[in-house]
C-alpha cells in the first residue's frame, strides 16, 4: 500500500510538470515505472497515464529513438491489457505499434531491443487472431532470432526466442526443450545483469520467470515449476495471473497427487 501511494505521489508530480520543467532521465524513469506498475497490476488507468507519459516526452524530442521505443512498450502493454478486456481496440492499437516499430527499425535495423518487442507485438497480435500464425509467425520467429544474434546479452531477446519455440508447432520448428533452454539463458541474464541506465529497456524479468514456471510444468516438472512461481511473488506479491490462476492450480495438482 504505500508502495502504491509513493507511485501515485510519483505520478502527480510528473503530471503537473511538462519534461522541461523537470528532468527528462526522471521523467522518463517515471514513465517506465508507471507503465510496470500498470502491467502488473493490469490496471488500465496507470497503462494509460505511462503511455501519455511517453507521449508527452516524445513530442518535446520527435527523433528520439528510446523515446520511441518506450511509447511502443508502453502501447504493447496496453495490448495485453486489451487481448484480456477490450479485444474490439486491440487492432487499431496493433497496427500503430506495428508501424511504431517498423519506423524505428528502418532508423535502427540491427537494434536487439526493437526486433525483440516487434516480435512480441507480433506474438499478440497472432495470439488476437490465430488465422494470421501463417504470415506474422515467420516473422515473429526471425525478428527473436535476429535479436539474440545483434545481442547475446539481451534478456528480452532470448524471452522473446523462447517464446517463439514454445509457441510454434514442432513441424514448423518449435521444440520445447530449446523454449526452457532460451528461457532459463534470459532467466539468467536478467538475474546477472550489469548497472544499467534506469531509462533503458529492462522489462521482462518477470514474465520470463513465469513462462519457465509454465515450461516446466508443461514437461511435468511441477517442483521447479513451484519454486518458480513462488519465486515471482516473491518479487511481485500482486502478480495476479500468478497469485490467483497459475500458483494455485499448480498446488492443487500436487496436492491431489495428479
Amino acid at each position: 500500500m504505500k508502495y502504491l501511494q509513493f507511485i501515485l505521489l510519483l505520478l502527480t508530480f510528473f503530471v503537473l510538470q511538462a519534461p522541461a520543467q523537470s528532468d527528462l532521465h526522471d521523467f522518463i524513469a517515471a514513465a517506465k515505472e508507471t507503465v510496470e506498475r500498470g502491467s502488473i497490476g493490469s490496471d488500465k488507468s496507470l497503462l494509460m497515464q505511462g503511455h501519455s507519459m511517453f507521449k508527452r516526452a516524445l513530442s518535446m524530442d520527435p527523433d528520439n529513438v528510446l523515446l520511441q521505443y518506450h511509447v511502443a512498450y508502453a502501447e504493447y502493454r496496453f495490448m495485453t491489457y486489451l487481448l484480456n478486456r477490450e479485444k474490439d481496440r486491440f487492432a487499431s492499437v496493433a497496427d500503430k505499434t506495428v508501424d511504431r516499430l517498423e519506423k524505428l527499425l528502418r532508423t535502427k535495423p540491427n537494434w536487439s531491443e526493437a526486433q525483440a518487442l516487434l516480435s512480441a507485438v507480433h506474438g499478440l497480435q497472432i495470439a488476437n487472431s490465430w488465422t494470421r500464425a501463417m504470415t506474422l509467425g515467420p516473422k515473429a520467429n526471425r525478428l527473436a532470432q535476429q535479436a539474440t544474434v545483434n545481442d547475446p546479452e539481451n534478456p528480452r531477446a532470448w524471452l522473446m526466442h523462447a517464446s517463439q519455440k514454445l509457441n510454434t508447432p514442432r513441424m514448423f520448428g518449435g521444440s520445447i526443450e530449446e523454449a526452457l533452454a532460451a528461457y532459463e539463458r534470459a532467466v539468467d541474464l536478467y538475474e546477472n545483469k550489469t548497472d544499467k541506465d534506469p531509462i533503458e529497456p529492462a522489462w521482462g524479468y518477470t514474465d520470463a520467470l513465469v513462462w519457465l514456471g509454465i515450461t516446466y510444468e508443461r514437461m511435468d516438472r511441477d517442483e521447479e515449476a513451484l519454486a518458480v512461481f513462488n519465486k515471482t511473488l516473491e518479487i511481485e506479491p500482486e502478480y495476479g495471473w500468478v497469485k490467483y490462476n497459475l500458483l494455485p492450480v499448480l498446488e492443487e495438482k500436487l496436492a491431489s497427487g495428479e
